[in-house]
């Protein structure tokens, strides 16, 4: 049986080697829980608290963003919904047979399809560090968004899901801690 045998210089590198690993994977576990701690903070200034902390927990990016980082992961969490209720509402007006809800739901719709744009541009602004305009784009959005509540209302006749309706009670929070996070950039 072959014996090893190790130096002390080599025993030493070792020793620094994996003094270094440790030192190392404990500065992470700090870091991570630093920017843990600066969401728990950006999100606490906003009016939806739990909205914001589960939009920025759903991007892996997000423990390592800074405030615009962090803020553009929300406008993109923003963006997501948009698509998603363009989609809803647009299959609404199709299958609805009543012709005013289904103009009312496809104006709507195109309404969040308008908002997409908007809050690409708003990213982009965010990214070459334009906030006032980032927070036109994301103010025009949620503009949109009121504006088709109101029509929604006003025509007694249009019938939305539970599920839609709580997505555009998010899109609404996110659109207001987008705005928030920007101003405070």
């Amino acid at each position: 049986m072959a014996s090893f045998r190790i130096s002390k210089h080599t025993k030493a590198n070792l020793l620094l080697l994996l003094l270094a690993l440790f030192l190392s994977s404990y500065q992470l576990s700090r870091l991570a829980a630093a920017d843990r701690g600066l969401i728990q903070i950006v999100c606490h200034e906003s009016d939806a608290p739990e909205v914001c902390v589960q939009c920025l927990n759903s991007d892996p990016g997000a423990e390592s963003a800074d405030k615009v980082g962090l803020t553009t992961i929300v406008v993109n969490c923003l963006n997501n919904h948009a698509d998603s209720l363009e989609d809803k509402l647009s299959n609404m007006s199709s299958v609805s047979k009543d012709q005013s809800s289904k103009d009312v739901l496809m104006e709507c719709s195109k309404g969040y399809l308008d908002s997409k744009k908007d809050l690409l541009s708003a990213i982009v602004s965010l990214k070459s560090d334009d906030y006032d305009n980032a927070e036109k784009f994301v103010t025009a959005t949620l503009y949109r968004h009121f504006s088709c509540l109101w029509s929604i209302k006003k025509n007694k006749v249009v019938k939305i899901s539970s599920k839609v309706a709580c997505e555009m009670r998010i899109y609404e929070d996110l659109c207001q801690i987008a705005d928030r996070m920007i101003e405070r950039l």
